[in-house]
């Protein structure tokens, strides 16, 4: 596989070389024009370019597409193939729109995976010994700046709720310090949104800051892997299961798995425990709870509510500061 860029009949070839390279490089050409990075999705397409040189593929047909999915959905990692597919799936749209009316573009049926039925909720024990564990990390394995990212990135997704995916592409230049907010670009649901952070994220993360820039001043990614670039899934995955092992938390013999989205969900059950906790209309506020998660529908957001009742009463009552994140909004006459 090519790992340097070079141009190729006045296009940017990013290291695609199959018959199909010409319309991957102006997919990605295309998708950064309107302001998307797609550093892993460059990643990702230059697989498919080996796959389909491989395979002898000349055009992204059904055949093609489908012994892709194939091969994606062997995968251990779900997270990475739903991330995949719907690369793929936008690939297709973007040749078709184009002009190519052979390009298959993936059924919308495979770029939804149905929701676990009771997400993983991490106590405020499990939260405390986590970031404990981080701390030593260091004596656990030799690693100073593997240790930094990891805190610096777990404690953004327990304090904002973002996506593991919105985490690792999370560049230097959408975190403002000054204005107390991260913008996260290219996503889910609203595709751009910006988070506002609390005084201690900000201070967390400036010092964050402050010490991965020793190691990699120059870099583009907020939370860079081992080479200073944008890390991949299985970087937070391997990071939050090793992590999870040397705190010496138990997993659970059946259920739901622990797992780094597990920030995720621990985010909005403890949003709304506050609320229920100080009387407020729990319901009414889901709009600013969907806005800040990045939520496309209210169903997505009220699924927390509708969950299970029960596991409300699991929630600690009391949450740390840095989960308080949700603006307060007061309308004025």
């Amino acid at each position: 596989m090519h790992s340097s860029n070079h141009q190729r009949g006045g296009i940017v070839s990013f290291g695609f070389s199959s018959a199909l390279a010409d319309e991957l490089a102006a997919f990605i050409c295309y998708k950064r024009t309107v302001g998307y990075a797609y550093e892993h999705a460059l990643t990702h397409l230059r697989a498919f370019d080996q796959y389909c040189i491989g395979r002898g593929a000349t055009s992204l047909d059904k055949d093609t597409v489908e012994g892709w999915l194939e091969l994606l959905l062997e995968k251990a990692s779900p997270t990475s193939t739903l991330s995949e597919i719907s690369l793929i799936r936008q690939l297709g749209k973007y040749l078709y729109a184009n002009g190519d009316t052979g390009a298959f573009v993936v059924p919308d049926k495979y770029c939804h995976r149905p929701r676990t039925a009771t997400p993983y909720l991490l106590s405020k024990v499990e939260i405390a010994e986590f970031f404990k564990a981080i701390g030593n990390y260091e004596s656990i394995q030799k690693g100073e700046m593997r240790k930094t990212v990891y805190f610096g990135l777990f404690q953004t997704m327990h304090a904002c709720g973002i996506r593991c995916c919105e985490a690792l592409r999370l560049a230097c230049k959408d975190v403002s310090f000054d204005d107390a907010a991260i913008d996260i670009i290219d996503s889910k649901g609203p595709k751009s949104r910006r988070l506002y952070i609390t005084s201690e994220l900000v201070e967390l993360l400036h010092r964050y800051d402050s010490e991965i820039d020793e190691y990699f001043p120059d870099r583009l990614a907020f939370f860079p892997n081992t080479s200073g670039g944008f890390p991949s899934i299985s970087f937070i995955e391997r990071g939050f299961n090793y992590i999870w092992d040397a705190a010496g938390l138990v997993r659970p013999e059946k259920g739901t798995m622990p797992n780094p989205y597990a920030f995720r969900h621990h985010f909005a059950f403890a949003n709304i425990a506050r609320w229920a906790k100080e009387g407020r209309d729990v319901h009414s506020m889901m709009p600013y709870l969907m806005r800040y998660m990045g939520h496309s529908s209210y169903q997505s957001t009220f699924y927390y509510i509708h969950l299970s009742p029960d596991m409300l009463a699991d929630i600690p009552a009391q949450t740390q500061a840095l989960e308080r994140v949700i603006p307060e909004v007061t309308f004025h006459d």
